[in-house]
């Protein structure tokens, strides 16, 4: 399909999706304007969010009706209401008033960068595919504050399941039900770091699907190309680094350790990681025979344990599960990361008296 054929498919996805809500709007409203009266996880997590969300408006993306947004503007909050159907917000404003109300799509937020306080999705992302769901998660990125929140609760699952009736009304829905460990790849890969998760059963009288909820915050760690500028702090990140692993097989010597990272620094495939601006630690892959090879990955003992490598290396698997491809890399047997490796599904495929040659199979 050319990038025209998908651009037509997601517009006419789209208008589908406008134009069943705009006909289910009015009974939609009757059957879940007061839902949040018997959910109080629900509840409790919107008021957490009111509570902790950086200072600056909240946007509910896929408003509905306005049960939620009116929730939250009555906690104090300034909210604001993004729905594509036009009905929809019209019952939004009558039956909700308090927010402020606007038609428009999660995949092209019309609110400048680092503008808003907080953003939350509640039930709304189940009619984006993966790739647009990516999309929305870069745009929910890009209008967050540094400081601010995002709550994404969703129908967990890895189904689609077309509706062409509901309640009696025709409408053309394709309801996307998602697995929480790909949204949570999602918003990683967007720049979001996810805080927390929840997950629960049904309640009585709700559809019998599994509930997933994830706050997410704008990453404080990023990536940049590495410079000719990075050599001194990439040698001195090697030697803090690997010389604990080192010294026990063939002992340290510094020079030699000099010696050996001259002849092997390049920047090619390196990226330099900065926590909060300031530089922690290095990625650099390869590729090598239909391979993904993770040729380095090092932060500073004082960053290390919060979590930065396991980011790290779930970046680069899923670049490499989109491209199908395996993913090798090798481990002194003296150094315990080989359990992250393990975690994330890496085996031994060859080992020597001081390495372990690891795959993550494609």
């Amino acid at each position: 399909m050319t990038g025209e054929e998908q651009g037509a498919a997601v517009g006419s996805a789209t208008e589908r999706t406008r134009e069943s809500y705009d006909r289910v709007a009015g009974e939609y409203a009757r059957r879940i304007l007061d839902e949040l009266d018997h959910k109080p996880l629900d509840r409790a997590l919107l008021n957490a969010l009111a509570e902790t969300a950086a200072p600056g408006p909240i946007i509910d993306l896929g408003c509905g009706p306005g049960h939620v947004a009116r929730h939250l503007q009555a906690l104090g909050r300034q909210v604001i209401g993004i729905d594509l159907s036009p009905a929809m917000l019209e019952t939004a404003r009558r039956l909700c008033p308090g927010p402020e109300y606007r038609e428009g799509t999660m995949l092209a937020l019309d609110f400048a960068d680092a503008s808003l306080g907080g953003a939350i999705a509640y039930y709304s992302i189940i009619h984006l595919a993966a790739d647009e769901l990516a999309t929305a998660l870069a745009e929910l990125r890009r209008v967050l504050r540094p400081d601010g929140q995002a709550l994404i609760a969703f129908h967990a699952g890895r189904h689609v399941m077309r509706m062409d009736d509901w309640w009696g009304i025709p409408v053309a829905l394709d309801f996307h039900f998602h697995a929480p460990e790909t949204v949570r790849r999602l918003l990683e890969e967007a720049g979001l770091a996810v805080e927390w998760e929840l997950r629960r059963q049904p309640g009585p009288g709700e559809a019998q699907t599994e509930r997933a909820y994830l706050l997410a915050r704008p990453s404080a760690v990023t990536l940049r190309p590495a410079t000719e500028t990075d050599r001194e702090f990439l040698r001195r990140l090697h030697h803090v680094c690997f010389r604990p692993w080192v010294e026990p097989i063939w002992g340290w010597d510094e020079a030699d350790q000099d010696r050996r990272f001259a002849d092997a620094f390049t920047t090619e495939g390196r990226s330099i990681v900065e926590l909060h601006g300031r530089a922690v630690g290095t990625i650099r892959t390869t590729s090598r025979d239909a391979t993904l090879v993770i040729a380095d990955i090092a932060v500073v003992p004082e960053h290390q344990g919060r979590g930065i490598g396991a980011r790290l290396l779930r970046g680069v698997l899923a670049a490499a599960d989109r491209a199908g491809q395996p993913v090798r890399l090798q481990v002194l047997r003296t150094n315990p990361a080989r359990r992250l490796y393990e975690r994330h599904g890496f085996t031994v495929e060859a080992e020597t008296p001081e390495r372990f040659f690891m795959v993550r199979r494609a």
